[in-house]
């Protein structure tokens, strides 16, 4: 068994660099060290795991403070990526309040997801213009499909946290980085940096 303990940041960078190895029908336990997670850590946590259950790999998820894994669970994260491993599916409801379900997209199902995200928040941050969040999203979206050349779609995972006011967005994808497309775009025009 692998064990791998997920305690700070560089970690997850750790769990990132990790999902490009292969690790073939090997039973992995998550050790969630933190006592909290952001938006991106859940994202890096379900590409990770989604990329080895397409491996055969048995994963095992604990935390180390019991609020982390009532988290994990309220957001669906377990749920998401046991269903989205071998295709796209949807999980639209989730019993935490204050996150929008983690959702795998295409192109097609980006408009869908967008509108979905402004008509949820609204009903949290009434009275606000959210009108900057349909642009916002799409932009960071549309760059996964256009640039990052990914293996898989995008990944989204939305949180509000009432007590500050705000909304944090992750986006994610295994692609090879807006940066380096950029460049191989421009070398093929004959241009070079």
């Amino acid at each position: 068994m692998i064990t791998l303990l997920v305690k700070s940041r560089s970690d997850y960078s750790k769990l990132y660099d990790l999902i490009r190895q292969d690790f073939s029908n090997q039973e992995i336990r998550i050790i969630l060290g933190q006592n909290f997670l952001t938006p991106s850590d859940v994202l890096i946590l379900t590409q990770f795991i989604i990329h080895q259950l397409t491996q055969n790999c048995d994963i095992y998820l604990e935390a180390q403070n019991p609020a982390v894994f009532e988290y994990v669970k309220a957001i669906g994260l377990l749920d998401f990526c046991q269903k989205n491993h071998s295709e796209s599916t949807e999980i639209n409801e989730i019993p935490s309040f204050t996150a929008m379900p983690i959702k795998r997209l295409t192109r097609e199902t980006m408009d869908y997801y967008i509108n979905s995200t402004q008509i949820y928040f609204e009903s949290i941050c009434q009275g606000k213009d959210l009108g900057v969040l349909n642009i916002a999203l799409a932009e960071l979206i549309n760059n996964v499909h256009d640039h990052a050349k990914s293996p898989i779609d995008s990944y989204v995972f939305c949180q509000y946290y009432p007590n500050n006011g705000e909304i944090i967005i992750a986006v994610s994808d295994l692609g090879i980085g807006i940066p380096y497309s950029v460049i191989l775009l421009c070398k093929g025009k004959g241009r070079v940096f």
